[in-house]
C-alpha cells in the first residue's frame, strides 16, 4: 500500500509523462524524482507540508538538468573526450575537446559542438539552454 506522498509523487510523474516530458527531456525519469522527493522532503521539514508549488517542480527540473549535465561532462571527462581549459573570471570552469574529442568530432560534418560550465534558464522558456 502506498502513502500520500507516494501517491502525490506519482501523480505528478504520471502528468509529466502524459504531457510528454520525458519523450522531450534528456533528464531522466528517475534524476527528476530525486529531485522532487528533495524538494517534498525540504517542504516537509521546513513548512510541514511535502506539496510542491510550480516553482518547487520548476526549481527540481533545473536542478535534475543540473545533474545530468555535471553528469555527462565528468563522463566526458573519464573518457577522455573533453579536457578542462581553464576558469573564467566568474570562476566557471571551461570545458574544451580534447584531441581524442576533436578525432570524434570530425565524424559529425562540421556540426557544431559546444560544451559549457555554465547552465541558463532563460526566462519560462524551454527546453533549458547550455551558455
Amino acid at each position: 500500500m502506498r502513502g500520500p506522498i507516494e501517491e502525490y509523487l506519482q501523480e505528478i510523474v504520471d502528468g509529466l509523462e502524459e504531457a510528454g516530458v520525458f519523450d522531450l527531456s534528456f533528464v531522466s525519469k528517475g534524476t527528476l524524482i530525486k529531485q522532487f522527493l528533495k524538494a517534498m522532503d525540504h517542504n516537509l521539514d521546513t513548512k510541514g507540508d511535502f506539496h510542491l508549488s510550480e516553482t518547487d517542480i520548476t526549481d527540481a527540473y533545473d536542478n535534475a538538468v543540473s545533474e545530468t549535465v555535471d553528469e555527462f561532462l565528468q563522463n566526458a571527462m573519464q573518457e577522455g573526450i573533453v579536457d578542462i581549459a581553464g576558469v573564467d573570471d566568474e570562476g566557471q570552469l571551461i570545458y574544451q575537446l580534447s584531441e581524442q574529442g576533436k578525432e570524434i568530432a570530425k565524424g559529425y560534418d562540421n556540426q557544431s559542438i559546444i560544451v559549457s560550465a555554465k547552465f541558463e534558464r532563460f526566462g519560462n522558456f524551454d527546453p533549458h539552454c547550455l551558455n
